[in-house]
């Protein structure tokens, strides 16, 4: 069984790893829009 406690931790691992994906995909993108 899965604890309510590890779903938050899952989650928030999740969350920081969407983010810090994101933070790396942004400028990129941008980068590509322009040129």
């Amino acid at each position: 069984m899965i604890t309510k406690v590890q779903l938050k931790t899952i989650g928030n691992i999740l969350l920081k790893t969407m983010l810090a994906v994101l933070a790396f995909l942004l400028p990129i993108i941008c980068m590509m829009v322009i040129f």
